[in-house]
C-alpha cells in the first residue's frame, strides 16, 4: 500500500476532527498557528465514496453559476477602504490568489492545489509568497456567507481568478468545477514548512530544494523572482523556472503563456524596507498590517504604503488590460538592474542602441529578474519573440496552461462537474469512448480460467498484477489506478516491481 494511502486510512481510523471555528468563515478549523490534524481524514475517505458530492449541498447548475460570476464580477471594482483596490480593481488581486490556490501542486505525489481550499489554513496561510492574501479571502467571503455550501471555496477562489481574467479581456478556456473544502491543512503539511516535509523531503538550503518538492524555495510558489537565492543571475533564473514549472508538468511554452499572461495585470508592492509585519503563524488575527508610510495616515501600511514581495511596480502600461505588452517590451528595451524602496534588486527599461524613441517614450515599467530570465534562454526567447507578434496564439496557449494550472489537481475529466467544462484536456488522461458493442464478459472469465488452471503459479502471478495495476491510485490528486490498464506502458511496466509482468 502507498505511503499515502497509509496516511489515509490510519488517520480515518486514529484520529477524530475538531469542530470548526466560529470566529472567521473562511478559517473554520484553524486555531492559530496550528492546523488541525483532526482532518486528514476527509480527503482519503471521500476518494472512495461513490456518491462524491452527496449531501456536500454543492449546487453546480447554470442559474447559481451565473449568479455566482455576476456577485464575483461586481466585487472587483467596489473597493473597500480596509484594503484599496491598485488601480480601483481587485481583478489582479483575484488572480494572484487563484494562481497561488492552485499553483503549488507537484507531480512527485500529487499534493497541492486548490481543491481543498487549504490556503485559508497553515502552512499555506502564512507563506511568504501568499501575503496578504488574506485580504482577497476578506473580500470574497460575504459571496461564500451568501451560498454557503452551495460553492467551495476551492471553486470560489477560482472562479473568481477565471472571472478576473475574464473582465479585463482575457480569455478563458472554462471552468472545472467540483472541489470540496478540507478543514484545515493537513493535506499541506508535506509542502512545508513543517516537520512532515523534513520527514519526507527535507531542503538543507532553502532555495535549491529538489524534487519531490514542487518550489525551489519552501514558502514561494515557485521561484525566487530575485534570482537563485536571491542573486540576480537570469540565466541561472531560467534554468530554475525550466526545473521548478517542470515538477508541476508544465512544458516551456505553457511556462511562459503563463508567467506572461499572468504578468499583462497587476502590480507588486514594495513601498518601504520594514516589511509587511507579522505572518499568520505570529499573528493569527490580524496578520500583515504593513510597517509602511505615515503611522496616522489612513493608508498606512496599504495602498500606496503597501508591502507584499518588496518589489515596486507594474509590468505594463495597462495593467487592467490583457494584450501581450509584456513580451513587446521585454524585446523592444534593454534592461537594467535597480534596487526598490525595499532594497530588492528589479530592472527598469532603457533605450536599445539606435533606438527611434525618445527617453520621455520610454514606459514606467518593471521586471524582475525571473522576467529578464526568459531572454536569457533560447527556447524561453523563441518563445517570447512568438507571443510578442502574435496575440490570438498567445490567447489560445495562455487559456489552455490557465485551465491545466487550475485543473490539474482535480484528477480525470470525469471529475470536473458544472456548465462551463472544457473538453477534455490531454493533461486529464481522457479515455477513449465505451465501445457500442461491449466484450463477452462471460467468454473472457472462461478464458482467463482456463489460463489459470494451466500453471499453478499463474494465479498467485495473476494477482499481484492487478495488484501492481490498481494500488498505483493516490486520493492527492485521483490519479494512478487500473482505468486505462497503463501498466503496459512506460514507465509503470518499468518500475522494479514490475519486471516479468509484462509476460
Amino acid at each position: 500500500m502507498s505511503r499515502t494511502c497509509k496516511l489515509g486510512v490510519l488517520a480515518a481510523l486514529a484520529l477524530a476532527a475538531v469542530p470548526a471555528s466560529a470566529s472567521c468563515p473562511f478559517l473554520g478549523g484553524q486555531k492559530g498557528s496550528q492546523p488541525d490534524l483532526g482532518t486528514g481524514v476527509d480527503r482519503a475517505l471521500r476518494s472512495y465514496d461513490d456518491s462524491y458530492y452527496s449531501g456536500s449541498g454543492a449546487d453546480f447548475s447554470r442559474e447559481t453559476y451565473e449568479a455566482l460570476q455576476a456577485d464575483i464580477t461586481a466585487v472587483f471594482t467596489d473597493s473597500q477602504d480596509f484594503w484599496p483596490a491598485d488601480f480601483g480593481n481587485y481583478a489582479p488581486l483575484m488572480i494572484r490568489l487563484a494562481w497561488h490556490c492552485n499553483g503549488n501542486y507537484r507531480q512527485s505525489d500529487g499534493r497541492g492545489g486548490c481543491d481543498g481550499g487549504r490556503i485559508r489554513f497553515n502552512p499555506e496561510r502564512s507563506w511568504a509568497d501568499n501575503t496578504n492574501l488574506d485580504k482577497a479571502l476578506t473580500l470574497l467571503q460575504p459571496i461564500k456567507l451568501k451560498y454557503g455550501d452551495a460553492v467551495s471555496w476551492g471553486d470560489l477562489i477560482t472562479l473568481t481568478g477565471n472571472e478576473a481574467i475574464r473582465s479585463m479581456g482575457g480569455p478563458v478556456l472554462g471552468f472545472c468545477a467540483g472541489r470540496l473544502d478540507d478543514a484545515s491543512g493537513f493535506d499541506s503539511l508535506e509542502l512545508g514548512p513543517s516537520p512532515e516535509q523534513e520527514a519526507v523531503a527535507p531542503c538543507a538550503v532553502n532555495g535549491t530544494c529538489e524534487f519531490p518538492l514542487g518550489t525551489s524555495t519552501v514558502g514561494l510558489i515557485y521561484v525566487n523572482p530575485e534570482g537563485p537565492l536571491g542573486v540576480p543571475d537570469p540565466a541561472g533564473s531560467a534554468a530554475d523556472i525550466r526545473d521548478v514549472f517542470g515538477r508541476m508538468g508544465m512544458n516551456d511554452s505553457e511556462t511562459v503563456a503563463l508567467i506572461g499572461g499572468g504578468h499583462a495585470f497587476g502590480k507588486f508592492h514594495g513601498a518601504c524596507a520594514t516589511g509587511p509585519g507579522p505572518d499568520p503563524t505570529d499573528a493569527p488575527e490580524a496578520p500583515w498590517p504593513g510597517t509602511c508610510g505615515d503611522p496616522d495616515s489612513p493608508t498606512f501600511g496599504r495602498a500606496e504604503n503597501t508591502f507584499t514581495s518588496g518589489f515596486e511596480g507594474q509590468w505594463t502600461v495597462e495593467p487592467l488590460v490583457w494584450d501581450n505588452a509584456y513580451f513587446k517590451d521585454l524585446l523592444e528595451y534593454d534592461w537594467v538592474m535597480t534596487e526598490s524602496p525595499a532594497d530588492q534588486v528589479q530592472w527598469f527599461p532603457v533605450l536599445k542602441e539606435g533606438a527611434t524613441e525618445t527617453e520621455d517614450e520610454i514606459p514606467d515599467i518593471i521586471m524582475l529578474t525571473s522576467d529578464i530570465a526568459l531572454l536569457y534562454d533560447e527556447e524561453y526567447l523563441a518563445l517570447v519573440e512568438l507571443f510578442a507578434s502574435d496575440l490570438s496564439y498567445l490567447d489560445t496557449a495562455f487559456a489552455a496552461a490557465w485551465y491545466k494550472l487550475t485543473s490539474r489537481d482535480m484528477g480525470q475529466f470525469q471529475r470536473c462537474v458544472g456548465t462551463d467544462v472544457a473538453p477534455p484536456q490531454d493533461f486529464q488522461l481522457p479515455l477513449p469512448e465505451a465501445p457500442a458493442d461491449l466484450p463477452d464478459t462471460d467468454g473472457a472469465k472462461s478464458a482467463i480460467m482456463s489460463i489459470l488452471s494451466s500453471d499453478p503459479s499463474y494465479p498467485a502471478l495473476f494477482v499481484t498484477l492487478a495488484w501492481q495495476c490498481a494500488s498505483t491510485y493516490r486520493s492527492t490528486d485521483f490519479l494512478g489506478g487500473c482505468n486505462g490498464a497503463r501498466i503496459r506502458f512506460s514507465p509503470e511496466r518499468d518500475w522494479a516491481g514490475n519486471q516479468g509482468l509484462d509476460q
